[in-house]
């Protein structure tokens, strides 16, 4: 499981790195908040992801995740890294499919 640092957006509330956290396993996706009364977890199913857009805007990936239960429906996680590539290819290796849209 690879764990990033990110900001986390839902409607008008905000979760600021380095508090928010996006967890990427072969089994599940989720979007977390540290303490956990900032944000309720949010856990989607690898077989419920349809998929995960990923943007560039002013130097930080803009990730989007499209799920059929609707977990993470007004939801958009910002992470600030360098290693691009390394989401991208980790979220891959767990079997989700990306879209890049830089």
């Amino acid at each position: 499981m690879k764990t990033l640092r990110v900001d986390i957006f839902v409607g008008h509330r905000v979760v600021s790195w380095p508090f928010g956290r996006l967890e990427v396993s072969e089994k599940a996706l989720t979007v977390r908040a540290r303490p956990a009364w900032m944000l309720a977890p949010r856990t989607a199913q690898r077989s419920c992801v349809r998929q995960v857009l990923i943007r560039r805007r002013h130097f930080v990936d803009v990730i989007t995740i499209d799920d059929s239960d609707g977990i993470f429906a007004k939801l958009n996680v910002n992470a600030r890294i360098r290693g691009f590539s390394e989401l991208e290819n980790q979220l891959k290796g767990c079997g989700y499919s990306v879209t890049d849209r830089k």
